[in-house]
């Protein structure tokens, strides 16, 4: 008999709903023909079996066909459920939500990034319908994230800006549920994709508190809090320079783990820490040899003025390390301390990281001579600077007092 013909015979006879209902589920264990099912699945949806009839059975067809050896099948079957259901999708709403799940599992696994993350962008997460939790809602949130976040990795620089900017989207959707849910797991891989969004739109500080929160995780196994600290160490050394990375390296520099742990990181982290200058040889090393899997996909990317994330990060901390050794210095002088071919360089460098707050220093453009004062010196050089105008306004008086008495007929 016709699976057609098998359906309407169950739903014709004339017994309780609950035996309908077990009959129809018990008919689908022989099944396994993608054909069949669809076709069970238009018989189901025509209308004749009624929503409380339809519904269960429903939702055993979709736990059915998710069991299915074949993966193809699967996909196929969840896929045509998927788009059969869309017509009727506020009477069959959670069960759509269902099919979205496993669908979404499927391309997952197959590393189908982008066509599992619009699978779950799809379902609807705030709905009168149904009772849907903070912590569901957070899950797929989670999980919308690492499937974008992972789309982008595997993309052209152009897609994959648009991917991180979609994902900034559900970032700020999930930290509203963060707050509230009790689900430890997802929370902390939404740190873990808040951390990755934070590096690819370069906020690198940022980027790395968050690997280093992750690094501290019960949560989390203890190579895995190594990654994390490897992690917060490369964000840490492209953050712009300046007091607030100097605070986050000193907290770093104090974490014995990484002096045992990650031999690379540990060196470069403490001629960060030290304010001494870089080498290139030295990026080279940590470059190359550092325990980095989390991608940074930015490293090789280049700004409007052709310098990349890595060699304006290094130019800058060395520039910082320079107004530690120099109380003056040349812009053509630096320039070559910086390993920068154009001494003007040199000042554009000086003068963004002066206006961001970053570096305290002035710049005579007319001697190209730029004065550091150190930042933990700033209050003495304040009140030098006071002292400096007292001085001054004593002499403009002095100057006004000698005038009053050899011309006093100019003077009132």
């Amino acid at each position: 008999m016709a699976i057609e013909q098998e359906l309407a015979r169950i739903v014709a006879q004339n017994v309780p709903q609950p035996e309908k209902i077990a009959a129809l589920t018990g008919a689908l264990g022989p099944v396994s023909a993608p054909r069949d099912l669809c076709a069970f699945l238009d018989g189901l949806l025509a209308g004749t079996a009624g929503l409380v009839i339809s519904r269960p059975v429903l939702s055993a067809f979709v736990d059915h066909v998710a069991a299915l050896a074949d993966a193809g099948a699967r996909q196929s079957v969840l896929e045509y459920t998927l788009e059969r259901l869309q017509p009727s999708l506020v009477t069959y709403e959670e069960q759509e939500a269902v099919v979205r799940e496993k669908l979404a599992q499927i391309y997952e696994a197959a590393g189908q990034h982008a066509q599992a993350g619009a699978t779950l962008r799809g379902m609807k997460l705030e709905s009168g319908q149904r009772v849907i939790s903070d912590d569901y809602r957070l899950q797929i949130y989670v999980r919308i994230l690492r499937n974008m976040l992972e789309e982008s990795e595997a993309g052209s620089d152009g897609g994959a800006m648009d991917q991180i900017l979609a994902a900034e989207e559900y970032i700020n959707k999930a930290a509203g549920l963060v707050a509230r849910s009790t689900d430890e797991p997802a929370r902390v891989h939404f740190k873990l994709a808040q951390a990755r969004v934070f590096d690819a739109k370069r906020r690198f500080l940022d980027a790395c508190g968050k690997f280093y929160e992750l690094s501290y995780s019960p949560l989390i196994d203890d190579d895995e809090q190594t990654v994390c600290l490897s992690a917060a160490i490369s964000s840490a050394l492209l953050s712009p320079a300046g007091p607030a990375r100097s605070r986050m390296l000193a907290t770093l520099h104090k974490d014995d783990r990484i002096r045992d742990t990650l031999p690379v990181e540990h060196s470069i982290l403490e001629k960060l820490n030290f304010d001494n200058l870089l080498s290139a040889a030295d990026v080279d090393t940590f470059l190359r040899d550092a325990r980095k899997p989390i991608k940074h996909q930015h490293i090789a990317s280049t700004f409007s003025d052709g310098s990349t994330a890595v060699t304006r990060a290094v130019t800058e901390h060395n520039l910082l390390a320079a107004s530690k050794l120099y109380y003056n210095i040349g812009f053509s002088e630096l320039a070559a301390l910086l390993g920068l071919r154009d001494s003007d360089k040199a000042e554009e460098y000086a003068a963004r990281m002066i206006q961001q707050g970053r570096l305290v220093a002035t710049i005579d453009q007319i001697d190209k001579l730029i004065y550091f004062v150190e930042m933990d010196q700033d209050d003495k050089g304040l009140k030098q600077r006071d002292a400096e105008i007292i001085d001054l306004c004593r002499q403009v008086e002095d100057i006004a007092s000698l005038i009053e008495q050899h011309y006093p007929e100019i003077t009132v």
